[in-house]
């Protein structure tokens, strides 16, 4: 069974692809002027080559996977003749379809194929930190960047440290938290920025509890909602003392730190979950910006010079996030609204708008970005509907 650590991730569609190695074409086409005389041949550029992709894939039996190398090799040659978003290691994602496809078996039963896939459409380079990443990159990129927050909020003396971090558990009271959490004989090793940062001024504390109501219903890990929740806790018990924090305040911002620590792990975590609609993570992106925004201000980062390297890593990890959620509806690049005025079966109707070569991913795209009471099925209302590839035409008509 081959190793899947050394190996490149690509998809086709929603079928994952193991790449031992990719050449691509990413030269320009220039026209050579030969004069009849003289050492000088002027060039004309003609535009950039079309950029196909060789890629050298790998089928096996992985493990984890659901089906055999051979199998997953025969379903990925069913899709030989369609027109499927390509998600390729470097370029990022677009439209592309199948060209040369060479295949061999050796005796172990591994299938290796060199597989050509043609640009079907215009190729928008990106960069390696955006949009084309792979949803598992991503989540690896802001587990980085979130331990790199925590580490620095911990350095500076206004978190906690990051291995006792990991241990609270927020579906638990925050008495109850803590208690299980740290050591009662914690050390109190506060740094003389603890309270010129930490410790928020009333104004601000009232402007979060306010900002706390508001966004409960969101999330009860927003950062807003668990400063104020920590701070009236922080007022009536001893978790303060208990944590090994200066002061009510100081407890608050290092619960509530924690909690968007967890809050993001968690929610990038679950944007790789088929069932989880592609709308979750621009939502749960939108909450986790405002919750870093509420940190930075809270914390004071921007008017401490001691505290740059929180700062610094605060906005890092708000772009490693956003990144992410790029990634998890990259597959998704541009969306209309429909209104449906009917009940309809949505597999027909994704046949309808989309041609029925496309239709099933297309019916399963809807459903990720929709609230579907029924399966397969639209009740009368408004839809988020993926856009038609420039220039394509629905099977039967318009829509």
């Amino acid at each position: 069974m081959a190793d899947v650590e050394p190996l490149f991730g690509a998809f086709w569609g929603d079928i994952p692809l193991f790449v031992s190695s990719i050449q691509w074409q990413a030269g320009q086409t220039q026209v050579v002027h030969n004069l009849a005389q003289g050492n000088i041949h002027p060039v004309s550029p003609r535009g950039a080559q079309i950029r196909t992709a060789r890629l050298q894939l790998l089928f096996d039996d992985f493990d984890g996977a659901s089906e055999t190398g051979v199998v997953a090799f025969r379903r990925f040659q069913l899709t030989a003749g369609e027109r499927r978003l390509f998600t390729h290691p470097v370029d990022g994602t677009y439209f592309a379809r199948i060209g040369d496809l060479e295949a061999a078996v050796d005796e172990s039963t591994v299938v290796t194929a060199m597989c050509e896939f043609i640009p079907d459409g215009e190729v928008n380079l990106i960069s390696p930190t955006g949009g084309g990443m792979t949803i598992a990159a991503g989540e690896g990129a802001v587990a980085q960047a979130a331990d790199q927050l925590s580490t620095d909020l911990a350095d500076i003396g206004i978190g906690f440290p990051p291995e006792t971090m990991r241990k609270l558990d927020f579906n638990k009271s925050i008495a109850l938290n803590v208690d299980a959490s740290f050591s009662v004989s914690a050390s109190v090793a506060a740094s003389a920025n603890l309270s010129a940062s930490a410790t928020a001024s009333a104004s601000v504390s009232a402007s979060v509890s306010a900002s706390a109501q508001l966004q409960a219903s969101a999330s009860v890990l927003a950062f807003a909602s668990v400063y104020a929740a920590a701070s009236a806790e922080a007022l009536v018990s001893a978790v303060a003392q208990t944590s090994g924090m200066a002061s009510p305040s100081a407890f608050a911002f290092a619960y509530a730190s924690a909690a968007l620590d967890a809050d993001v792990r968690a929610s990038v975590a679950a944007w790789s979950d088929e069932e989880v609609p592609a709308r979750r993570a621009a939502v749960d992106a939108a909450r986790i910006s405002d919750s870093i925004s509420t940190m930075i201000e809270v914390g004071r980062f921007e008017e401490d010079l001691q505290l740059w390297p929180a700062y610094r890593a605060a906005i890092m990890l708000g772009d490693a996030v956003h990144s992410a959620a790029e990634a998890a509806s990259s597959e998704i690049a541009s969306l209309f609204v429909m209104l449906v005025q009917n009940p309809t079966a949505l597999l027909p109707l994704a046949a309808r708008i989309y041609g029925g070569e496309d239709a099933q991913d297309r019916a399963r795209q809807i459903a990720s970005l929709n609230d579907i009471k029924t399966v397969g099925w639209l009740e009368p209302g408004s839809y988020l509907m993926p856009a038609r590839p420039p220039g394509s035409q629905p099977l039967f008509g318009t829509v």
